[in-house]
């Protein structure tokens, strides 16, 4: 470059980041996520277009998915908590006998494949669509690698990997026939995204206006008053030098003025966006963990025993999504890595037995059922 006579070298980045993946035969252009504007008719636009009944345009309503994910600390929080409670627990291999398959359950421990187990269900449930590409080494069994198409790049109608977000190009590749991938979720535009991020949507905006609100309410101004019909210039001037030079002290106002220190801030306004954000926490409480009391306080034990209840039953469904789609789904690409003969099953831990049978036991003694001291210590181990 030349400026002035003179030739300038600019420095030049040696290692230019890339916007085109490959995993197997497939190719795509990954787009990063817009902000959109916290906005419902701009969202329904967008919803509408995704919906279209000729051509699909997913990729603004994906933004809005995203971004409810990105912005929203108590959303990213629940969606945590219940990955977790399927993440964190023993999976394990089992032959026809009941046994533990050592080699299969290494691999079942490893970050990899836990990796694999968060994005299945957050695909799932979350985004309600994923594709999974799997590449299996003869020589090196048990090693699990795979790719995740985003779900921006997947055609469910076509079953198609576009090499464009939405687009179509000569470099889309169709994975009908691809007997090393598998998808999950639904053709049509779901998961638990689609309600979320209209809630999260609806939160943005009432902390936009909370923090207007809150910047206009919480700053004092003077009003000055005159008690002459009709001030003269010089009492006007005298007011305002007087304001303008108290800060925040103490002033004496002239004969004649009465200044008055004011503010727009009321507490009525204030727990009006406190309900409304904390009721919008509540519902997004409510679609991703089924209820409220194992987050928030509750008003009784036996509600909050009634919650963790409904709460564990969609755990309890998740996990049987993941143990399904590894039993069934997943089989057949399973053998290639040498997983044969047996069944993906969930290992039950002895505190939850325990805490099984204790709950089982209260139920029996509230119909009448009567243990000896003998056979509780038998039961429970106790001395």
């Amino acid at each position: 470059m030349n400026i002035l006579g003179y030739t300038i070298n600019r420095v030049k980045n040696l290692v230019q980041p890339t916007d085109v993946y490959t995993a197997g035969k497939y190719q795509y252009v990954v787009r990063s996520t817009t902000i959109e504007n916290a906005n419902v008719e701009e969202y329904r636009t967008a919803l509408d277009s995704a919906r279209s009944a000729y051509v699909q345009q997913r990729q603004t309503i994906y933004n809005y998915y995203q971004n409810a994910i990105d912005l929203d600390a108590h959303l990213t929080g629940l969606i945590e908590k219940r990955l977790l409670a399927t993440v964190g627990r023993k999976l394990i291999y089992v032959n026809d006998a009941g046994q533990e398959v050592e080699a299969v359950n290494q691999m079942t421990s490893s970050p990899v494949f836990e990796k694999f187990i968060r994005e299945l269900l957050t695909a799932k449930v979350f985004w309600g669509l994923g594709l999974f590409l799997f590449e299996a080494d003869s020589t090196k069994p048990f090693e699990l690698k795979y790719a995740t198409i985003p779900v921006q790049n997947i055609d469910p109608y076509q079953k198609m990997v576009r090499y464009m977000p939405f687009g179509i190009t000569d470099k889309d590749k169709s994975f009908s026939k691809d007997n090393m991938a598998t998808i999950v979720g639904q053709q049509d535009l779901g998961g638990l995204l689609l309600q979320a991020s209209l809630v999260a949507l609806r939160k943005r905006e009432a902390l936009n206006d909370w923090a207007s609100y809150s910047q206009l309410a919480g700053n004092n101004f003077m009003v000055v008053k005159y008690r002459s019909e009709k001030p003269d210039e010089y009492a006007a001037k005298t007011a305002r030098e007087t304001v303008a030079t108290a800060g925040r002290g103490v002033f004496s106002a002239k004969p004649g003025v009465d200044i008055e220190a004011q503010n727009l801030s009321s507490s009525s306004q204030n727990q009006l966006f406190t309900d409304y954000v904390k009721y919008l926490d509540d519902t997004l409480t409510k679609l991703v963990l089924g209820q409220t009391m194992t987050t928030e306080d509750g008003a009784s034990r036996s509600q909050a025993e009634v919650h963790e209840r409904v709460q564990d039953t969609i755990f309890d469904s998740d996990a049987k999504f993941v143990t399904d789609y590894l039993n069934y789904d997943w089989m057949e690409i399973g053998k290639k890595y040498g997983v044969t003969g047996g069944k993906w099953q969930y290992a039950e831990s002895g505190t939850q037995k325990m805490m099984q049978q204790i709950d089982l036991d209260l139920k029996l003694k509230e119909l009448g059922v009567m243990f000896t001291s003998e056979e509780l210590k038998q039961k429970y181990n106790l001395i």
